[in-house]
């Protein structure tokens, strides 16, 4: 991967590693415009370095994204990912089944700026905005952002029904993800029924994903696989306001899915998305 490579005047062949804080300029005049933004270039190592842009470019080049910013580790990057969107008034529905540190983030972090949030077992979840982004996801499987060894969990035996997410927002977007199940990890379901959950949102815009199961990759995780053994999909629903999207009745996915005797089936306003 040579994508981004920026060599100095000395040839390097591989990167080199910029240890510096500060940048030099041809005057007063040039310092000021790259200050305030108005010309391009590095100012402080805290922002951007040289050998900081290269990987950002990088990354871009591996995912085909517009855009990237690296960070010093992946709470850094949990924290920024929520911080860059929130606001003193927003509030954040989170599952409690989270790492350890993402959960102080959203359970200590977020209130003291305003945040409200809300952490949830199952059943139902309700996420509104007066003015601004909401999204809600559910389920009885909600694994979330995992910075290091993916997370296997096996669900058997077991009825995941009547599930409600909603998300509500009057000016901004209103979205939800997985009403029944949220995986993005690795999870075995084993002789499992998921019925009747129903995914709901209003506002302006929106995506509804995952009716009975959403699963693919959340933030930067680890390996995503779902597999599903004896399990039934159905009778699983989106709603949502005219002009936003639904996919996905029974299940979405962006991720591998491996289905052995099982059904997908009654769902709205489709079965399967991405399967």
């Amino acid at each position: 991967m040579h994508e981004g490579t920026t060599r100095s005047q000395f040839g390097e062949t591989s990167e080199a590693i910029f240890l510096n804080s500060g940048y030099v300029y041809t005057s007063a005049e040039q310092a000021e415009a790259r200050f305030k933004g108005d010309e391009e270039g590095f100012v402080y190592s805290r922002y951007a370095n040289p050998t900081v842009a290269m990987f950002e470019a990088r990354m871009c080049a591996l995912e085909g994204a517009e855009a990237a910013r690296g960070t010093s580790s992946g709470m850094a990057a949990v924290a920024a990912s929520l911080m860059c969107h929130l606001k003193a008034g927003d509030h954040v529905v989170s599952a409690r089944a989270l790492f350890g540190s993402c959960r102080y983030v959203v359970e200590d972090l977020l209130p003291r700026y305003g945040i409200a949030t809300t952490l949830i077992d199952g059943n139902s979840a309700v996420s509104s905005s007066q003015g601004g982004n909401v999204s809600a996801s559910n389920g009885l499987a909600v694994l979330n952002f995992s910075d290091h060894d993916p997370l296997l969990l096996t669900v058997s035996r077991t009825v995941i029904s009547r599930n409600t997410a909603t998300a509500t927002s009057k000016t901004g977007s209103a979205s939800v993800l997985g009403a029944g199940v949220f995986n993005n990890s690795l999870l075995a379901l084993q002789n499992v029924t998921i019925v009747g959950n129903v995914g709901k949102a209003s506002g302006p815009t929106g995506t509804l994903q995952g009716g009975g199961i959403w699963n693919g990759v959340d933030l930067s995780g680890p390996p995503v696989e779902l597999s599903l053994d004896h399990t039934a999909v159905t009778h699983n629903q989106l709603t949502g306001s005219p002009g936003m999207t639904l996919q996905g009745g029974g299940i979405f996915t962006t991720e591998p899915v491996t289905l052995s005797h099982s059904t997908v089936a009654g769902n709205a306003p489709d079965q399967c998305v991405g399967c």
